[in-house]
């Protein structure tokens, strides 16, 4: 059975932009690799629902290396409305990235051909998140639980994470 997946992608450029505010090192990563280190970061964060991917968008010979930010994942079946519909809270993660990242990005429904959601499988040997009894979050729901942070909280976070970075260094010497 074929998979659909639903979500956002960005440039390269933007997708960089990204690891930078949540202090994802990608220095030593290749273009067609940058999802690794994104989707570390997700599993590492308790986000595991959340998949990145990286392929060339629109599938068409020519075409630029795009980052895929997927918030939904379904079954195709007879009945299927297709392209999948953006949900608000998938809308309120597009609008904390454009304003995070300064970049637009564009919603888009695609067949699974390359495999996506069996590596987020790999990635999340878990279940989702249950917050409340009886209803389980995607990672756009989770995220929209809480205000998402903005940049003074991520710059925050990010001085945090270097200054622990810096002690581990210093205690390894």
């Amino acid at each position: 059975m074929i998979q659909i997946l639903g979500g956002y992608h960005i440039s390269l450029q933007s997708a960089r932009a990204l690891n930078k505010l949540l202090s994802i090192d990608d220095t030593q990563i290749e273009d067609h690799c940058i999802y690794k280190p994104m989707n570390d970061w997700l599993v590492a964060n308790d986000k595991p629902q959340f998949l990145v991917g990286c392929h060339t968008w629109p599938d068409v010979p020519g075409s630029s290396l795009r980052v895929f930010l997927f918030t939904q994942c379904r079954y195709s079946h007879e009945n299927m409305q297709l392209p999948l519909a953006e949900h608000h809270l998938d809308r309120k993660l597009k609008k904390w990235l454009e304003g995070n990242i300064h970049t637009a990005v564009e919603w888009v429904t695609l067949e699974d051909r390359y495999g996506f959601a069996a590596m987020g499988d790999q990635l999340a040997r878990k279940p989702q998140l249950r917050l409340s009894p009886g209803k389980s979050y995607t990672l756009a729901e989770y995220l929209a639980l809480p205000d998402l942070p903005d940049n003074e909280t991520i710059r925050s976070m990010r001085s945090l994470h270097l200054r622990q970075e810096a002690e581990r260094q210093r205690e390894s010497t």
